[in-house]
């Protein structure tokens, strides 16, 4: 008998398996305007279980016209009529940094944005879903899911100076594609792992919808333990003698460097990092150097908020999703 992955062990059940299973958190943001209505037109009246809820301003935030704006008072609306307590207003940050400060080892999450998958930093299954899954969540408190095949990607070594993981992520989706782990479920292994903060864990599993994966995850090791200041409990991880569908190795030392010389735009991933970041004169040395800071939100990530570029200008961007 073989042993089992990370997601083989979540949902209790082989491969291409389909299972149901009651969430943990159930992410939405700007888009719950949108899901409110599908939620209503489903019979929808209150949601099935609020403490699952994550609610996030963050998408244009502050809004950029009057239509955003009066989504933003309905959304706030509707938090304080269903008792959502899980609900961070305008400038509080982008939604995958909240996430960290709800997130834990062995959790299933799901979220109408398709970068939910940073949770796996933590440790738990993270996975984006449709805005029609999310309000049918907030129905029944559960959905399904077809247990997907693995990729597993082994780290050797640590980053050089001047490499990070937003490259490690890209060297990834470049030797995949942009559909090569299409509904996979991605494991990071390795004594490179140990190398790798929770902060560049976050950037390598934010980016695995790139790659078409349905969620990536990394051990419930030392180096989570430290971030949570607490024993785990819960973690879950793969046996030695799992089946993969592919296995793929990497040495961290191996990076390359891009030079700067651009107009620079800042934008913290949230207020908690954005107050840091002043306290350790951070900011002052970024404004000085002739950067512009602004509010703690996804900025240009997704095409809408601040920070677009004009036509035909170069961009060099570590946002997720260049748009």
């Amino acid at each position: 008998m073989t042993g089992k992955t990370f997601v083989e062990k979540i949902f209790d059940a082989p491969k291409s398996s389909i299972v149901f299973k009651k969430t943990d958190i159930v992410l939405s943001h700007d888009n719950t305007v949108s899901i409110e209505k599908t939620f209503e037109k489903m019979g929808g009246d209150k949601v099935r279980y609020p403490d699952q809820i994550l609610n996030v301003l963050d998408h244009n935030a502050p809004p950029t016209n009057a239509k955003l704006a009066n989504d933003y008072q309905q959304i706030r609306r509707f938090v304080q009529l269903q008792s959502i307590d899980k609900f961070y207003d305008v400038g509080n940050g982008i939604c995958h940094q909240i996430m960290s400060y709800h997130a834990s080892p062995g959790m299933v999450i799901v979220g109408s944005d398709s970068h939910t998958c940073t949770a796996g930093a933590f440790n738990a299954f993270a996975a984006g879903v449709d805005r029609t899954e999310t309000a049918g969540i907030w129905k029944h408190g559960e959905t399904w899911f077809r247990v997907p095949e693995t990729i597993k990607i082994i780290l050797h070594g640590k980053l050089n100076d001047g490499v990070f993981a937003k490259d490690i992520a890209l060297w990834i989706i470049g030797m995949l594609g942009s559909s090569g782990a299409d509904y996979m479920s991605i494991e990071y292994h390795g004594d490179g792992v140990k190398t790798l903060s929770i902060s560049e864990r976050m950037t390598i599993t934010n980016l695995a919808s790139e790659m078409g994966a349905k969620n990536a995850v990394f051990p419930p090791d030392e180096m989570l333990e430290t971030f949570l200041g607490e024993p785990i409990k819960n973690g879950v991880w793969a046996d030695d003698d799992a089946v993969y569908f592919k296995e793929i190795e990497l040495n961290l030392g191996e990076g390359k460097h891009v030079t700067d010389g651009f107009q620079l735009l800042v934008i913290p991933a949230s207020k908690k990092i954005y107050l840091q970041a002043m306290k350790e004169g951070i900011i002052a040395t970024l404004m000085e150097s002739g950067a512009n800071i602004l509010t703690p939100s996804c900025g240009p990530c997704l095409g809408t908020g601040q920070g677009i570029p004009a036509d035909n200008c170069n961009v060099i961007s570590t946002a997720n999703r260049n748009f």
